[in-house]
């Protein structure tokens, strides 16, 4: 399996993996993660390809990104195709639902498990979400306790709640993750 990468800068401030996949988005990494942790991530989950770096592959989904960051501008889905190369099929389907809240609104992980049909599988649902290979773009920063606290996230709580941040004042602009 061959994979494309390329280390996407926006505004010279905010630099992430990301990652393609015969022409799907396959992973994006967390802010400040570097290619060599985003490789390692997926190799800990059994995922073996050739890397190679490819920035005109990776440029559809970057510009797509960068829009985000730059001025809270939805991520189109239907202009961003995405490969899970590991998960169950469960998995997939949480992230999938994750692709449908509303940029700006958050889900609880009892509401994720009960929408993906197994309600009782609160800690199974916040596991999966752990392992989800395409930040941002399967939007897992939307989703926090039922008691309205942040929960866990992969990049920081402190990237989580900037995120969310900047998705409920998206006409501000960019902002900064410090």
């Amino acid at each position: 399996m061959d994979i494309s990468y390329d280390l996407v800068e926006v505004n010279k401030q905010i630099k992430f993996p990301v990652m393609v996949h015969e022409g799907r988005c396959c992973y994006v990494g967390p802010l400040g993660e570097t290619l060599e942790q985003a490789i390692a991530f997926l190799e800990n989950h059994k995922v073996k390809a050739n890397y190679r770096h490819n920035p005109h592959e990776v440029n559809l989904f970057a510009s797509q990104l960068a829009k985000y960051f730059t001025t809270g501008q939805a991520i189109d889905y239907s202009q961003f195709p995405v490969d899970f190369l590991y998960g169950t099929p469960w998995q997939h389907s949480i992230w999938h639902y994750l692709q449908s809240i509303p940029l700006g609104e958050t889900r609880s992980y009892s509401q994720v498990a009960q929408a993906t049909g197994r309600p009782r599988a609160t800690r199974a649902v916040g596991t999966a979400i752990g392992l989800n290979p395409i930040s941002f773009v399967v939007p897992c920063h939307r989703v926090i306790n039922k008691n309205g606290r942040l929960g866990g996230y992969r990049g920081g709580l402190n990237l989580k709640q900037s995120l969310l941040i900047h998705e409920q004042n998206s006409t501000v602009g960019l902002i900064s993750f410090t």
